[in-house]
């Protein structure tokens, strides 16, 4: 038996990183921009921004892409759509956080973005988390 669906697979797009400081992160933000469907190919493309600011700082932005192939379309159909968001985003998120970390390791130390379940979250808007206190 064939799962519902099967990941094709995700990238890195573009990456405007600003970091010219030793400053700590204020927050990040994922949106998804963006979805297509080709229901003659049963492709599902996710957009993904990956948004964070570094106190006085400007903010960066990382364009990641997603795509699955929808085995199962009666599953697909029988979700709303941020549920449908919610499990595509939340396979790919643990790539997101590598490249995240990737990227800012350096002599300032790394950001480790938590892990988040994102398969029940409202995607129809931002998911924005903010740092307070003193994080390093």
């Amino acid at each position: 038996m064939k799962p519902v669906y099967d990941i094709i697979g995700y990238k890195l797009i573009n990456a405007n990183f600003h970091r010219d400081n030793d400053s700590v992160i204020e927050y990040f933000k994922v949106t998804i921009p963006q979805v297509n469907f080709n229901q003659k190919t049963r492709i599902y493309e996710l957009d993904i921004d990956f948004e964070m600011k570094f106190a006085n700082c400007s903010k960066s932005l990382f364009i990641f892409k997603a795509a699955y192939i929808i085995n199962d379309l009666e599953w697909m159909l029988s979700l709303n759509e941020n549920q449908v968001k919610g499990i595509f985003l939340s396979g790919v998120f643990p790539y997101i956080r590598t490249q995240i970390h990737r990227f800012t390791d350096d002599l300032r130390g790394h950001i480790n973005i938590p892990v988040i379940d994102l398969r029940t979250a409202d995607l129809s808007k931002s998911i924005e988390y903010t740092y307070s206190g003193n994080v390093k």
